[in-house]
């Protein structure tokens, strides 16, 4: 579907360039002093990855709200 919509010639993100689930942790838990108390992890790429149950467990350690889309 992507390649179809953005053409042949789009450059996408290389995947060592995505954040891994540590970092996507620190990111949730460095913003909830700051007040957040919803995480949405929406859908495309981050659904997509193998073990994501393992990301939930992760961020369900900060007593937050988590909504997949």
């Amino acid at each position: 579907m992507p390649r179809e919509r953005f053409g042949r010639d789009h450059t996408f993100l290389p995947k060592r360039a995505f954040l891994s689930f540590n970092e996507i942790f620190n990111f949730v838990k460095a913003c909830k002093p700051l007040g957040l108390r919803k995480v949405r992890i929406t859908g495309g790429e981050p659904l997509l990855r193998p073990q994501l149950s393992e990301l939930i467990k992760m961020l369900k350690t900060l007593q937050l709200e988590i909504a997949k889309v």
